[in-house]
């Protein structure tokens, strides 16, 4: 588990700057990726350290710093997949690098996780040399932190009235997530599951991640809030900077039975933890139809696309 691998923060660092060398991740590793990712002033949720940590089979995945720039990396079924989180202003040599590696390894290379800019500047570099592509379903959607807190114009008219009547029902309080209430949010998503209905193992995954980002909160920076509803705690949502403007939202959980309850938490929170933010990012919509509407009904200011390339057949 992480919470056993954590405690390893006291292990030797071990050198692994402008090397070929992948290493796998523990959390010693974890002010070297962060400070490498908060340099690229990347916007893409992929990169937050508890997407990296808790949603990668960390078995699996594994980085390096090669000539300052941090790459990820992950074997599986004969394809090794590279993400390039900085970007490159000359690309190519290190994407040779990555090739060569990928053959030392036996397998095909595949870039993943690009912006629209590096595959700009892939092409200019490597004309005809590689194919790219990207699943629409993990497209991030991104909105203006200012937008969320105060829903003003037509084009919020129904999530401003959700709000107001919640605001004008309930007698709730709002407060930032402490090693106080962690145990309350923990009891708070087991019920929101049960909630749901049918077979709450469904969400096994996520609920076992959420305990496992629950058991960490300290050591990952993360920023979360909650809302109490006759002093219980009937909402919560947790997230992490990606950049100095961009925020990242990973978790998000409601009474579903109380109406305006999400879009109270996401409006008190972007109000009272995240105002000092110019983006939030909300992360993807996995390809399912509800998630993406309801995203969308939140009138994202940008899409951030990723994009995956391999080499063409010569």
């Amino acid at each position: 588990e992480i919470t056993t691998r954590l405690v390893g923060s006291e292990m030797c660092i071990r050198d692994r700057v402008n090397n070929m060398e992948f290493n796998k991740i523990n959390f010693s590793d974890m002010e070297t990726l962060r400070k490498h990712t908060r340099l690229a002033h990347t916007r893409n949720c992929e990169y937050a350290m508890v997407n990296i940590f808790f949603w990668n089979d960390t078995d699996k995945l594994m980085f390096a710093v090669i000539d300052d720039v941090l790459v990820y990396r992950l074997i599986d079924a004969g394809t090794a997949y590279y993400s390039i989180v900085e970007f490159i202003e000359e690309p190519a040599e290190l994407v040779m690098k990555l090739e060569q590696d990928a053959v030392d390894n036996g397998c095909r290379m595949v870039l993943t996780n690009m912006s629209e800019n590096m595959v700009l500047r892939l092409e200019r570099e490597m004309v005809g040399q590689l194919r790219y592509w990207y699943d629409r379903e993990y497209s991030d959607y991104i909105y203006e932190v200012d937008d969320l807190i105060r829903l003003s114009g037509s084009k919020y008219h129904g999530k401003k009235n959700h709000l107001n009547k919640f605001l004008n029902t309930y007698a709730f309080s709002y407060e930032e997530i402490t090693e106080d209430n962690i145990e309350e949010c923990r009891r708070m998503k087991e019920e929101w599951a049960v909630r749901k209905g049918g077979d709450i193992e469904e969400y096994r995954e996520e609920l076992d991640i959420i305990d496992n980002v629950l058991d960490n909160y300290d050591k990952f920076n993360l920023i979360g809030g909650l809302i109490r509803i006759d002093g219980k705690v009937s909402a919560f949502t947790i997230g992490e900077a990606i950049s100095e403007d961009t925020f990242v939202t990973h978790f998000e959980k409601a009474d579903e039975d109380i109406p305006g309850h999400y879009q109270a938490i996401n409006q008190q929170f972007a109000a009272n933890s995240i105002s000092g933010f110019k983006y939030v990012n909300r992360e993807d919509d996995i390809g399912l139809p509800g998630i993406r509407q309801a995203k969308l009904s939140y009138r994202p200011v940008m899409m951030f696309d990723k994009y995956n390339a391999e080499k063409t057949i010569q």
